[in-house]
């Protein structure tokens, strides 16, 4: 397992085709060797920057690798979620498990991917990438977590995540701007300081649930190509509307808007059953309006655009989908293993 673990790694560093370390984070009794940690925060913290981590999935009786306070740029990347579900897409399908994930300075640059944990907070630092994960939340801040001081934040991608919802803290006198928000499935947005969010772009997502006053509560952005699946209002200022459809009277303004669009008696959503994944889902049926009501006849919600939902959470690094081994071998009868590897972008 560990020489196979090996092959592994060596093609994450061929097709990544950089020089950083990589790092290995495994609490499996037996797994050990240079640069292999038992704790997410032991790997992050023998990091230097733009090293890359990889969360393998944890001891099932250990389930977590603990919380992770990121003070440097680094690329994390896990196992991908409801693998049990979606069974070919890799070998081992249990979930590389974090609890909660703190992107304080220093950090900027940072990437995250394929990971499961509670809630990943934003403290003060720009330049980060949140995609294929799922949180339970995830919260942007102005406030540096350690030092309390503020600072404006910008430039955020929060790209194919499964979570419940997004929301923001800002301080007065500070912004948190240029903010993209594409191609997750969550229950809601909350995020409504106006006027310090700016430039914010929320664009092919599947909004689930309501909320409250409301499923999306925003301010000075782009809403546009998003599929609300629950019903009710608003609670905005400052948002371009266009292209959304929703299954209640949500758009009074915009442009190329759908409300009250009756998804179950169309029954044009996947929807659950068995082998379905909970993010699976969601997928539009072919031969669904929905595939057309988007800005230039593209598909509304998480699955459409130009970088659709991906299935899992699988990475962008190589997959290990399938081991197959004789069982048994001696001195002179070596074991026999196939590996099937794909890789992802």
């Amino acid at each position: 397992m560990k020489s196979l673990l090996t092959i592994f790694l060596s093609l994450v560093f061929l097709i990544s085709g950089m020089a950083q370390t990589v790092r290995r984070v495994n609490n499996i009794a037996g797994v050990s060797g240079t640069n292999v940690y038992t704790t997410a925060q032991a790997a992050h913290d023998a990091a230097v920057a733009n090293d890359i981590l990889i969360i393998d999935p944890s001891d099932p009786s250990i389930t977590s690798y603990g919380d992770l306070t990121l003070t440097k740029p680094l690329k994390i990347y896990g196992n991908g979620y409801f693998l049990t579900k979606n069974t070919e897409l890799k070998a081992d399908q249990r979930n590389s498990s974090l609890g909660s994930v703190y992107f304080n300075t220093g950090s900027g640059g940072s990437e995250i991917y394929g990971i499961t944990a509670s809630t990943l907070y934003i403290h003060g630092v720009s330049y980060i990438t949140v995609s294929r994960n799922n949180f339970s939340n995830i919260i942007l801040y102005n406030t540096n977590k350690v030092s309390t001081t503020n600072t404006s934040v910008s430039n955020i991608v929060i790209s194919r995540n499964y979570l419940s919802y997004i929301s923001e803290s800002s301080t007065p006198g500070y912004t948190i701007s240029n903010v993209l928000i594409n191609n997750n499935i969550l229950n809601y947005i909350s995020a409504l300081n106006d006027p310090r969010n700016q430039s914010w772009v929320i664009r092919h997502n599947t909004i689930t649930s309501q909320p409250n006053t409301g499923t999306v509560l925003i301010a000075n952005c782009v809403f546009e190509n998003n599929l609300l699946t629950g019903s009710g209002a608003f609670n905005y200022t400052g948002v371009t509307f266009s292209y959304n459809v929703s299954t209640g009277s949500t758009f009074s303004i915009g442009t190329g808007n759908v409300n009250n669009y009756d998804l179950i008696t169309n029954s044009e959503i996947l929807g659950s059953g068995a082998g379905i994944s909970a993010d699976e889902a969601f997928q539009i049926k072919a031969g669904s309006a929905l595939k057309t009501l988007g800005s230039g006849s593209t598909e509304v919600g998480a699955f459409g655009g130009t970088t659709p939902y991906i299935v899992s959470g699988i990475p962008p690094i190589p997959s290990i989908t399938s081991m197959v081994n004789t069982g048994t071998g001696d001195a002179t009868t070596p074991i026999k293993v196939t590996i099937s590897v794909k890789s992802n972008n």
